[in-house]
């Protein structure tokens, strides 16, 4: 007996539900590469209904069951894109699918009609649909016969990433801004209505900028705004300004310094149009007003929203600060300024840099009025200003002219910015101004001596972290420089002015140390270095610090300054150990300075900036101008002390305090008051940055620790009496216990310091020593007679645990050694016994800690795995959980001018360990020149990387204008010697996952061979002579030539060095019967034989050695890659 059939069927749709946004919209246009979010459903016909019956059996026999029907629907489409002409689809993103990889289209179904006017009818059109057959003359739309829609009948949501018709080329995706504000005023089917050809200025200097800064957009324009909106847009992105003039839009950069990229080179013109003086203006009361932007209100954080072309055009932010401003004014952040019409992320921040040096440097706002006559001037001309009589006293100032007004009268109104930086030269047009001596305010101001940098002593820079420098030139022209630091000697960040010579040099003489006051010693310095001079004090203004200097951390203060040679003197009687610091000896040449208001000072955070600190300081002249190029300047440096060197001199200080069991008056209680206040200043900006961090759960039990640590020394120093802060009296101690209070401080500091630092990338390393005396505690990143590893011997095992960041700087101060051989349950310490060691250890909170009673050969944790990552020898119980592996090192890292250079010593040098995985991007920037050594040496070697244990991903870019050289190989000697092989430009010793690209606009050369030396003649007979035959020619780029063979006839000649041009020519030979030397090959080319000795062969572009490495190449790269 049959069962009973249950049917169901869909509601059946008969049209295509189209959403209101798709219907109505303007047509999209655009310029570069960029993502079109807003197709335009412009047709759609041919709608079907597919029904799909499904049937299901059951019941006895099978004869009952379930029917379900259900439908999928079609139609015919056409998407408009946007205008005309969009010669390619690059990606199609339909709902939550994304189609790539150059069939985007026929992956999605779907076919393009480029846009141009005369395009033919889509066929299916004209077949089936006659009376609806357009040929939508210069619209770009995509089409498909019979698409599948949605269950609910509805279109996807389909954007596409599109190629449109003005792009830069040659690999360029992006627009030229020029091209692109052209097409948008001009063109006949989507430009400016009424816009002539005529208004339009010259852009070609515009054009140049902009690629040669590589300020390249692509604007994608999906709804209606006014015009200027869009272009005002493209004026910020391309740090230039727009105006009409002479009746026609023009457009000028602000850029002033040179700039070279996409094969192009750019050049301001910095020319003022006029030097405008006093007899200009028309305001005789106040020629010129100025009005300055207070530096607190200027921004020192830009950030600029874009649209990343690398993830699918999501919005994205480029920042950028000046790290400086923000150490001295505090941080100051600009909300994002939304630029779309960007998309490369280089673009994005080169834009955002510019806009952050405006905001913070371009703040002055001069007014002045002109007559009539000076009608020429048009805004962005750069002009100089000069005031005598008014309080600006302004000499040749440069400006650029921001707005011009007009009254009736003619007078002609000016506002102008300054232009910090520059230096004007000679005007263009002639002056109206009167004739007179001009003096030159571009005279070269000469660079800085090297200047003296230290640490500030603490008591005088209010126990604030400051550095203090000493600055001046011997130069007449020197009116003082800017201050640049860094803490990576990459990214430099202004911090100030200095406006004239401190007075600093050299003792000449060894200083003796002695008591406060030093009657007994003379200090004798030589001051020529600044050009200092120096005088005398009364015994009460040496007292009171009238004369305070410094020597080696010593401040001392001196009466009489007796003057024995040109800025030479010798200072007595002396004020010894000043300020808190000590009384110490100090050599000869130890460096010298006096404290006075020409101490340049800038404070510093030790987690911002790191242990070193890099300065360069660019001068300028006696009027303010000429300032040096900071590219160009020297790199002075100074170390500061970390938490773990601070804590150590602190120990020892403490130590040396309390060995007599007496807190003595005056200078001891003064130094544990300063170690004190260091001690408060270390834990409120430990607690400062554990409160931005969210006051993280897993840092509260170091937090507490820590306070609670100082909290006791507090207490216990609060209870001493006479109470340890009154100056007039001696305080007793206990020493072991006073000790003990600040080490048990300094202790926690340190694990606080490293919970909160290692968040993520501390590590903890043990270290090992022999002795049978309990050993020092070790001090330093490598103390000496310490291994990483169990020593061979009997004597008694220490260890010591430290914990380090991921720069590998000792973090705090080295645990105290801990014997843990002597209750070893395995027995006395054996070579043959297995131990579980390590150096590396994730940071969790807390470790195990290898104890007397505990030592054994069980590993610490459950799997193999974990002895990688956790420093411990032992662990009693049951097994522990292994932490989290070390972090990856990732870095994009830009290589400098050189020879010979190691990516592996680079990579160390910024932070790689060695014990980790790492994924790193190598630029050789533009500017940037490499070369192997005139022996054939290699330009970049990859050098050796740890491949067998981590992951190493490494990448090698050549950007536009970067220049990779194997060196050439050198001549051959005359006499048959052979020329030497050329060096490869890159030799590559690991595989490089993100391979080698050479852009457009960037070099890679292999060396050329040297060429051989000729052969010398020898001729027999009665009276044998020989003819010295010549020396063979150097390989390009800088080959060295070899001589030629001296004959006791006649001598060959030397063969010359190879160039950027060529190989040397070779020697000529001595006399007919000799050979010439060969000349050296060119790039990648052997050099040449002679009748004597062979050729060297060419190095490689890229010597790949075996290992795998793709090239890609679209500059020029001369030499085999294999």
């Amino acid at each position: 007996m049959g069962g009973k059939t249950t049917s169901t069927t869909a509601t059946k749709l008969n049209s295509l539900a189209v959403q209101s946004s798709s219907l109505g919209l303007p047509i999209n246009m655009g310029w570069g590469r960029g993502r079109i979010t807003r197709a335009n459903l412009i047709w759609y016909g041919g709608f079907n209904a597919i029904s799909h019956t499904v049937t299901t059996r059951t019941g006895k026999g099978l004869g009952g069951g379930t029917k379900d029907t259900t439908f999928t629907y079609t139609a015919s489409i056409i998407l408009a894109l946007g205008e005309g002409v969009i010669p390619n689809i690059v990606t199609v993103y339909r709902d939550t699918s994304v189609f790539t990889g150059g069939t985007a289209l026929a992956q999605a179904g779907l076919s393009l009609a480029t846009g141009t006017t005369t395009q033919p009818v889509w066929g299916y059109l004209t077949s089936r649909f006659p009376a609806q057959a357009l040929n939508y003359s210069g619209i770009a739309y995509v089409y498909a016969q019979d698409y599948l829609l949605a269950d609910s009948a509805t279109l996807p949501n389909h954007s596409f990433e599109v190629d449109f018709a003005i792009q830069l080329g040659g690999g360029v995706v992006d627009a030229d801004p020029k091209d692109i504000i052209t097409d948008f005023l001009t063109s006949p089917s989507k430009g400016v209505p009424g816009w002539g050809a005529g208004l339009l200025g010259d852009l070609s200097d515009y054009s140049l900028y902009c690629r040669a800064s590589n300020l390249l957009l692509s604007p994608v324009l999906e709804s209606q705004q006014p015009a200027n909106t869009s272009i005002l847009e493209w004026m910020q992105c391309t740090n230039s300004a727009i105006y009409w003039s002479e009746g026609v839009l023009k457009i000028r950069p602000y850029g002033d310094a040179a700039a070279t990229a996409n094969g192009v080179t750019w050049t301001p013109d910095m020319t003022p149009a006029y030097d405008l003086t006093e007899d200009d203006f028309e305001d005789d009361d106040i020629p010129v007003r100025l009005a300055i932007i207070d530096q607190t209100e200027a921004f020192n954080q830009a950030q600029v929203e874009f649209l990343d072309r690398g993830h699918q055009y999501n919005t994205a932010i480029a920042p950028a600060y000046d790290l400086g401003n923000i150490i001295e004014f505090g941080a100051r952040k600009q909300d994002p300024i939304s630029l779309h019409a960007i998309c490369d992320p280089a673009v994005a921040q080169n834009v955002v840099q510019l806009i952050l040096q405006r905001a913070l440097y371009v703040r002055e706002e001069y007014t002045f009025s002109l007559p009539w006559n000076f009608v020429l001037l048009e805004p962005t001309s750069l002009v100089t200003l000069t005031t005598t009589t008014d309080e600006l006293k302004l000499t040749r100032v440069l400006v650029r002219i921001k707005e011009i007004t007009e009254d009736e009268d003619g007078k002609l109104s000016f506002v102008a910015e300054g232009v910090p930086g520059a230096t004007a030269s000679a005007a263009t047009y002639s002056s109206h101004s009167g004739s007179g001596y001009s003096p030159n305010a571009a005279v070269a101001p000469g660079s800085v001596s090297a200047p003296f940098l230290f640490l500030a002593p603490t008591n005088l820079s209010g126990f604030n972290s400051e550095i203090w420098l000493a600055a001046a030139s011997t130069s007449a022209t020197w009116g003082g420089c800017e201050v640049w630091i860094s803490g990576d000697n990459i990214a430099y960040s202004r911090v100030g002015r200095i406006e004239g010579p401190a007075r600093y040099g050299t003792l000449t003489a060894a200083l003796a140390s002695h008591a406060d006051p030093d009657t007994v010693n003379t200090l004798a310095v030589d001051l020529s270095t600044s050009l200092g001079t120096l005088s005398g004090t009364t015994a009460a203004g040496m007292a009171s610090g009238a004369t305070l200097a410094i020597i080696d951390g010593e401040v001392i203060g001196y009466q009489n300054a007796t003057l024995t040679g040109a800025n030479r003197y010798s200072l007595a009687p002396l004020a010894r150990g000043q300020r808190g610091t000590a009384p110490a000896a100090h050599a000869s040449g130890a460096k010298f300075a006096r404290l006075d208001d020409a101490i340049f000072k800038f404070g510093y955070d030790q987690a911002v900036i790191g242990d070193t600190i890099y300065v360069k300081l660019p001068s300028f002249n006696i009027f303010g101008g000429a300032l040096q190029d900071i590219s160009t300047v020297a790199i002075y440096s100074i170390a500061v002390p970390n938490a773990a060197s601070r804590f150590q001199a602190a120990l020892n200080d403490i130590a040396a305090i309390t060995s007599d069991s007496i807190l003595s008056r005056g200078s001891e209680k003064q130094r544990t008051n300063l170690d004190y206040q260091a001690i408060l200043n270390d834990l409120a900006a430990l607690d400062a940055r554990y409160t931005a961090l969210g006051s993280p759960a897993d840092l509260t039990s170091s937090k507490a620790t820590a306070d609670a640590a100082v909290a006791a020394l507090t207490a216990y120093l609060t209870g001493l009496t006479p109470s340890w802060t009154d100056p007039l009296t001696d305080t007793p101690i206990v020493a072991a216990t006073f000790v003990a209070k600040f080490t048990d401080v300094y202790t926690k500091l340190s694990l606080f310091r490293a919970a909160i630092t290692g968040r993520p990338g501390t590590t903890q390393r043990g270290i090992y020593l022999r002795s049978l005396p309990t050993p020092a505690t070790p001090t330093g990143n490598a103390p000496a007679g310490w291994i990483d590893s169990i020593p061979a011997g009997t004597d008694t095992l220490w260890q010591s645990l430290g914990y380090f960041d991921a720069m590998g700087s000792l973090i705090g101060i080295w645990a105290a050694p801990r014997a843990i051989s002597t209750n070893a349950p395995v027995g006395t310490y054996s070579s043959s016994t297995v131990y579980y060691v390590t150096n590396n250890v994730g940071f969790n909170g807390g470790t195990y800690t290898a104890l007397q009673d505990n030592f054994s050969n069980q590993a610490p944790s459950g799997t193999s795995s974990a002895n990688a990552y956790w420093g411990v020898i032992s662990a009693p119980g049951s097994a522990g959980t292994p932490a989290t592996p070390p972090g990856a090192f990732a870095a994009t890292l830009a290589l400098t001018s050189g020879a010979a250079i190691n990516l592996r010593t680079v990579a160390d040098a910024a932070g790689y360990t060695g014990f980790s995985n790492a994924t790193i991007t190598f630029n050789v920037p533009s500017g940037v020149t490499i070369r192997g050594l005139s022996s054939g040496g290699i330009g970049i070697d990859t050098g050796n990387w740890p491949t067998s244990s981590y992951t190493i991903a490494l990448t090698l870019v050549v950007q536009s204008g970067g220049i990779v050289d194997g060196g050439g190989g050198a001549g051959g000697a005359g006499n048959s010697g052979n020329g030497a092989g050329g060096g490869d430009a890159i030799y590559v010793q690991v595989p490089m996952t993100g391979g080698i690209t050479i852009n457009s606009g960037g070099t890679l050369r292999a060396g050329g061979g040297g060429g051989g030396g000729g052969a010398s003649y020898f001729t027999g007979g009665a009276e044998p002579s020989r003819d010295g035959g010549g020396g063979g020619g150097g390989g390009a780029p800088n080959g060295a030539g070899a001589g030629g063979f001296r004959g006791n006839t006649t001598s060959g000649g030397n063969g010359s060095a190879g160039t950027t041009s060529g190989g040397g020519a070779g020697g000529a030979a001595g006399a007919a019967g000799a050979g010439a030397g060969a000349a050296g090959g060119g790039f990648g080319a052997a050099g040449g034989s002679s009748t004597g000795g062979t050729s060297g062969a060419a190095g490689y572009a890229v010597r790949k050695n075996g290992n795998a490495v793709t090239v890609s190449n679209s500059g020029t790269m001369t030499g085999t890659a294999a």
